[in-house]
């Protein structure tokens, strides 16, 4: 995969090395208990890495003026019929809609099926290169582990900031030589 910079690649070669040792549980906090030690919970950024997947059907599930979930979206699924089994058919391509126990339409859940593999992966993750430890490393893992036949699915590549100097120093709002897209927009206009 792609990571655009030698550094980059050195730092998640030695994530790679040490994560083994990482506890894949915690005691405290909220989250998904272990199956088999319900004591325990599942480290929080086994599940905070996908996340993504759920935005390339949102816009379906839910109304555009509300995200309370109060009001359908133009799928006309109400959350209480979004079961395991149906996720599973939007997510897998191997899943068949006639192994399904569901009233949702055949064309509702291709549609939605449709579109999360037409809008996935995130292609370009872009993140900050003290994050490649802990997320971006659990996002390349739960990839692969979750859709293991489907590398189709994988991040394509990671940039990683932090690594670049302008002028000799750090790029950061802090330092002033750093500007949000909203800040360029205004300075700049959005007419590149």
């Amino acid at each position: 995969m792609n990571v655009y910079h030698t550094e980059t690649r050195h730092q998640f070669e030695a994530v790679l090395s040490w994560l083994h040792e990482r506890a894949c549980s915690r005691s405290y906090d909220l989250g998904t208990r272990l199956p088999w030690d319900e004591q325990y919970l599942i480290e929080s950024l086994s599940d905070s890495t996908i996340y993504m997947s759920c935005y390339t059907v949102a816009h379906l599930l839910q109304a555009r003026d509300s995200f309370s979930g109060e009001k359908l979206g133009s799928a006309n699924i109400l959350p209480s019929q979004l079961t395991i089994e149906v996720w599973d058919y939007i997510f897998f391509p191997e899943k068949s809609y006639s192994s399904l126990t569901t009233d949702i339409p055949c064309a509702t859940l291709d549609h939605l099926r449709n579109e999360f593999q037409y809008w996935y992966p995130v292609n370009l993750p872009s993140s900050g290169k003290d994050l490649i430890p802990n997320h971006l490393i659990y996002s390349l893992y739960n990839h692969t582990a979750i859709w293991p036949n489907h590398p189709e699915f994988w991040p394509h590549s990671f940039r990683a900031n932090g690594h670049l100097l302008l002028n000799s120093n750090k790029m950061s709002k802090s330092t002033g030589n750093f500007l949000t897209l909203l800040q360029a927009i205004e300075k700049f206009s959005a007419d590149v």
